[in-house]
Order: C-alpha cells, then sequence, then structure tokens
C-alpha cells in the first residue's frame, strides 16, 4: 500500500485518524508533518517529520511518490486579526501541499473541510452536497470563508489538473479527547457557566471517531471531486443544551435570546461582566442565530459513514471534559 501523509494529526481530529490507523494496521508507517516534535505521535507508530507547511519547498520534499494524503490541518478562531493567518494556513499551504501532491503521483487527497462553508441558513432546514456556498453569510466569518477558499482550490484543481481529491464537510466535532488533545469549546463553555443564554439558531454535531473513520475510509471509497457532508444530529440550541443537561451537565443554559439580542447582549456582557462572556463571543452569537443543518445521506451510501448515536457522543465529550476540569 502507498504511504499515508497526514497533516493535523497533532490535533483533535488527526489524534483519532492515528489511532484508528494505528488499529487497522497494514497501510504502512503513517507520516506525519508537523511543526515541533511530537513524541505522542511516534509512541503511535507515525514516522514524524517537522517543519512548516509555509514552507513551499519542505512541503515538496516531505511527499512519498504515488502516497495517500489527509490533510487537517487547520486553525479556528473569531478575532479579524487571524483571518490572514488563517489563510496562509487554510489556502496558501493547501496550494504548496496540492502542487507537491501532483508533482508526486499523489493517489488520493482527502480535504478535511467544514459543513459550514455550505450547511448554513437562517430557516432551520437540512442541506446537501448541492447546496451553493453562501458567500453573503460566511463572507464577514474569516474562518469559514478561507475553508470556502481552501475547499474550492482543492476542487478547482481536481477538475482542471487531475487531483484525485475528496472532500469531507464534517459539522461540529464532539467526543472524548485523545492525550489531552480536544476542541470542544462550545461543551467546556456551558458547563462551566460561561454561555448565560440560549441563542436562537440550531447546529449539527458528529462524533470525531466516525469522521475519523470516514477520512481513512475516503482514501479508498468514494468519487474523485465530490464533496461529502458528515453529521448525525441536528437540533436547536435549545434541544442542544437540554441533551447536555440530560446526560450529566449541571449548569447549562436555558434562557433563550431572540435573533440578534444574543449578538448585543455578549457585548454588553463582554464589557461589564467578562468573566460570565468568555462563551459568547459576538460573531459566535451571530453565528449561532443560524441553523447550520447537514444531510448526510450521501456520505451514509458512498463512504458507508454510519454514525454512533448522538447522546452517546455528548455523554463521552462531558466525560472528557469533567476529566480534565
Amino acid at each position: 500500500m502507498s504511504r499515508i501523509v497526514l497533516t493535523g494529526a497533532t490535533g483533535y481530529l488527526g489524534r483519532h485518524v492515528v489511532r484508528q490507523l494505528a488499529a487497522n494496521g497494514g497501510d504502512g508507517t503513517p507520516i506525519a508533518l508537523v511543526r515541533r516534535p511530537a513524541p505522542e505521535l511516534e509512541a503511535e507508530g507515525v514516522e514524524v517529520r517537522v517543519g512548516s507547511l509555509h514552507d513551499e519547498q519542505w512541503i515538496a520534499a516531505q511527499l512519498p511518490e504515488g502516497c495517500r494524503v489527509i490533510h487537517m490541518a487547520g486553525r479556528v478562531a473569531f478575532d479579524g486579526p487571524a483571518a490572514r493567518e488563517m489563510h496562509a494556513l487554510h489556502v496558501d499551504a493547501t496550494r504548496f501541499l496540492t502542487d507537491a501532491a501532483l508533482e508526486r503521483g499523489c493517489e488520493r487527497f482527502v480535504l478535511l473541510s467544514s459543513s459550514g462553508v455550505s450547511a448554513v441558513s437562517r430557516e432551520p432546514r437540512e442541506h446537501d452536497e448541492s447546496a451553493g456556498y453562501p458567500v453573503g453569510t460566511i463572507g464577514g466569518w474569516p474562518y469559514y470563508l478561507s475553508k470556502m477558499l481552501q475547499e474550492k482550490l482543492v476542487l478547482d484543481r481536481t477538475a482542471r489538473d487531475g487531483l484525485p481529491a475528496v472532500v469531507l464537510n464534517p459539522s461540529l466535532l464532539l467526543g472524548p479527547g485523545v492525550g489531552g488533545v480536544t476542541s470542544t469549546g462550545i461543551v467546556e463553555d456551558a458547563v462551566a457557566g460561561r454561555i448565560p443564554f440560549v441563542p436562537s439558531g440550531g447546529p449539527s454535531i458528529v462524533d470525531v471517531r466516525d469522521v475519523a473513520a470516514a477520512a481513512i475510509s475516503a482514501l479508498e471509497r468514494g468519487e474523485v471531486g465530490a464533496r461529502y457532508l458528515l453529521a448525525s444530529l441536528n437540533c436547536t440550541f435549545a434541544d442542544f443544551f437540554r441533551r447536555l443537561g440530560a446526560c450529566g451537565a449541571e449548569r447549562v443554559p436555558t434562557v433563550g435570546v431572540p435573533g440578534r439580542a444574543g449578538v448585543l447582549g455578549a457585548r454588553v456582557l463582554r464589557r461589564l461582566a467578562p468573566e460570565r462572556a468568555a462563551g459568547i463571543h459576538p460573531m459566535k452569537m451571530e453565528m449561532a442565530r443560524h441553523f447550520w443543518y447537514v444531510d448526510a445521506g450521501r456520505a451514509r451510501r458512498e463512504l458507508g459513514f454510519t454514525p454512533r448515536r448522538a447522546d452517546e457522543t455528548l455523554r463521552e465529550t462531558l466525560e472528557g471534559e469533567a476529566a480534565r476540569a
């Protein structure tokens, strides 16, 4: 089998991908391109190569001939100054990586994008892969804008240059951490009392372990040039927090706010009581007015995506947060 090259292997999703690759066996030693030494990956049988995804020449030297790539490296931020950094990582570094993949005859290129580049609206309706990019909505959200541009770059290179790419679009990743690595901020903020009210929209969630399995499946399955939305549950934020409470969370918010009142409330609280507002950045509250509902039918049919029950994911997310407290 061809070598598997991973970016973002030290992150929340990446560690689960590494763990599942190790459990599956048979694919040789994965290569992880990382920014700094990662003994935790080496302990799991990964060949670690330290460098920068912003270094075009370094990237070109790392990919073996005929390799398969799972590109997960990313950064999530909501403040304007980080927009340039996210663009550099999500777009520019991806351009370098796709250049190298094409040069080395890459057999498969799996990009981990986000459902939020297309599955978002002001109405509670599910979106499938036919949904376009709502630039008028996400254009003011630097993270989703940069992920949209990244995805378009990869799909354009697939159509124009023959890059054998498959794009995965997971919704909000939840579930257990691995070795202290997690990105379940909404749950952490909720149980710590840092979200004082319930936004008016609704998230879509998915278990990080199921997304890791889908990423590995996409190395072999799925249509080149296709996008696959991944989710297990669409719900309002009121229902999301109710489910957290049913799983044992004690301090989840219960008071709802309509429309833009949440955005205004976030701005006021961040000025007057910042210790109570850590989880309600105004941009986050603007996003939370929307519905992020996903139809994952295509991934079920073509990738064998089989998500576990959402309540299991929420319970294990909470257990992980309790262990870190």
